[in-house]
């Protein structure tokens, strides 16, 4: 199922025997505008390390420039049992309008969010009351175990990395970078990306800081750094490469490096 909308991209796979049964998880992204970087790289990790996790997962696009209430309607249409929220400092403020609309529009549906937004100051994105529950950190393993748990109808609450309004447990100021990436799939080799939506390429090539700056968000003595080790580097090179971008972007600990595509790898 594609959901049409003017100026939104929604990805979704979906077996056709699980149609019914499945619960379903919309992941938004929400980009400055358009541009080789207007990928929605981190919810497509999330996709990607849920894949066998019997959940329904939409991608949506929007950028900066769409209305609230196009937003909340756009996700209103792909009938969500859930709607994370991939918050970032230039969307923070738009998240918060869709999510007013979105508790009118769908009022039983479960609202969550994640991202450098989330995670440098959990408790006031809680405090504000907006969510359900926030995912803190690394987000691929907590969203992974909220999939599970979802599939089977279980309880949600004690899932590590995840908090919920009125949550007790103290929330940590920085969740350590997972030491093994490569336990997450390529969103490109998995299929969760149609690389032909986009006009570049993302990478992630490592997470964390190298750095121990003393105004960043991230204390000096919890620094964490970590890095992919893809096997499937080249291979995804390759595709790229055969359907001939204009644009690779190299994420390389807090920094973008955009590079014209080379003729030949």
């Amino acid at each position: 199922m594609v959901v049409s909308f003017p100026g939104v991209k929604t990805l979704k796979s979906m077996s056709p025997e699980l149609q019914i049964s499945n619960p379903r998880i919309s992941l938004v992204s929400i980009h400055t505008g358009p541009s080789p970087q207007a990928v929605p790289l981190a919810n497509a990790f999330l996709k990607s390390v849920a894949k066998n996790c019997q959940v329904d997962i939409t991608l949506i696009d929007f950028f900066t420039g769409h209305s609230p209430d196009e937003c909340a309607r756009a996700i209103s249409e792909t009938v969500p049992d859930a709607v994370g929220f991939s918050m970032y400092v230039w969307n923070h403020e738009l998240c918060l309008k869709i999510v007013d609309l979105l508790r009118i529009y769908l009022p039983e549906v479960k609202l969550f969010a994640g991202g450098p937004e989330v995670t440098a100051d959990p408790g006031d994105i809680l405090k504000r009351g907006a969510f359900d529950f926030i995912v803190c950190g690394e987000g691929e393993m907590p969203f992974r175990a909220l999939c599970q748990r979802m599939a089977a109808k279980m309880e949600i609450r004690d899932i590590p990395g995840i908090f919920m309004t009125g949550d007790t447990r103290l929330m940590p100021l920085v969740t350590p970078v997972a030491s093994e990436l490569d336990v997450i799939p390529s969103p490109y080799l998995s299929g969760t990306l149609d690389t032909r939506s986009y006009s570049g390429i993302l990478w992630q090539l490592s997470r964390g800081c190298c750095f121990s700056c003393i105004f960043a968000l991230i204390p000096v003595d919890k620094v964490v750094s970590a890095v992919f080790h893809w096997n499937d580097l080249k291979p995804n090179c390759t595709i790229s490469h055969r359907q001939e971008y204009r644009r690779f972007l190299f994420l390389i600990r807090h920094s973008i490096r955009m590079l014209n595509a080379p003729k030949q790898f």
